[in-house]
């Protein structure tokens, strides 16, 4: 805080005169100043923003021209102090607006006894390949790329191959549960379909929509299937096939987007849960069937006493045996 001082007292002239000095011990903290006239058309908020970007891709620069091994810029890792300098007169700046921007360094969750019990059941899930964990960890990496490491780019594509993760094995669950485990499949296929070879939204059109029921168009952004259309898979499209650069406004869409995919995902499963109870009981899990209010319903599948490590172990034995070597589904 000292050294933000020392460099808004240089600006202001309010220093005496005296050379620029800083704390002579910074380790890892650097003082950067970006300014930048405000336009007659521009708010507050997006002459901050706009000089933030500056920020970025100046430090971008830098680390290009350095081939630096440090994280892009972030605001969630800096503490902005913003202000609005007039020059009333030729050599007379006061400082008109001050404010210290509160976004940095968010805290995360305490590790009491429930979340490291929480935390040893992800981890068993892990070790056995649970779809669940799998998908948590990319929509967590997804975050953490954008609001903690400042990689939009990164952001976008983790958050894809999460939506692709969550479609994937949320389509893949309801065959094998409707082909291996149920008397008689309450949605068969008309027409010939290889599951393992289609791209997502295949998937959606072809099993999600015809077994959860509901809404999956497409044509909205507004809506769950049209945000992931345009805000996941477009924008992965555009920054693999043509280096797209998104910003964090963009970034923030797409995140939100994911989220929006996922509870329309557990909402229908839990809908169906009465027909499709083992996918429901391993993709949604107990609290978020109670949450729904179907949980009473189906506390185990007609016959079905198995844990869910076992469910677990059951499909991904089934899909194995599906894909075999094919490592590009």
């Amino acid at each position: 805080m000292s050294d933000l001082w020392t460099v808004l007292n240089q600006l202001t002239g309010c220093d005496g005169g005296e050379p620029l000095t800083l704390d002579p011990l910074p380790a890892t903290r650097a003082v950067l100043a970006v300014g930048g006239t405000i336009l007659p058309t521009e708010t507050v908020d997006e002459h901050y923003r706009r000089c933030f970007r500056l920020a970025q891709d100046a430090v971008k620069a830098l680390r290009l021209a350095t081939n630096a091994h440090v994280r892009n810029l972030s605001i969630q890792r800096v503490w902005p102090l913003y202000m609005i300098l007039v020059e009333n007169e030729p050599g007379n700046v006061i400082v008109h607006n001050l404010m210290m921007v509160e976004r940095g360094f968010a805290n995360t969750a305490t590790a009491t006894d429930e979340k490291l019990r929480e935390a040893a059941a992800i981890l068993r899930a892990g070790w056995l390949g649970s779809p669940v964990e799998l998908y948590r960890d990319y929509e967590l990496s997804a975050q953490n790329a954008a609001w903690v490491e400042g990689d939009y780019t990164d952001a976008v594509l983790k958050a894809a191959i999460a939506a692709e993760v969550l479609i994937k094995h949320a389509a893949w669950l309801l065959i094998w549960e409707a082909s291996e485990e149920l008397a008689a499949d309450p949605a068969p296929a008309t027409s010939p379909f290889d599951p393992f070879a289609a791209k997502p939204s295949q998937l959606i059109g072809s099993v999600l929509s015809s077994r959860l029921h509901g809404d999956w168009s497409s044509q909205d952004e507004t809506r769950p299937i049209g945000a992931w259309r345009f805000l996941i898979a477009k924008r992965r499209t555009a920054v693999i096939h043509r280096g797209y650069r998104p910003n964090e406004g963009e970034v923030r869409q797409t995140i939100e987007a994911l989220h929006q995919l996922e509870q329309h995902v557990l909402d229908r499963l839990g809908a169906m849960a009465a027909t499709y109870s083992r996918t429901a009981v391993l993709l949604v899990g107990r609290p978020g069937l109670e949450r729904r209010g179907v949980w009473q319903k189906i506390q185990s599948p007609p016959g079905d006493d198995r844990s869910l490590p076992v469910l677990t172990r059951s499909y991904l034995d089934w899909l194995n045996a599906q894909l075999g070597d094919d490592v590009e589904s």
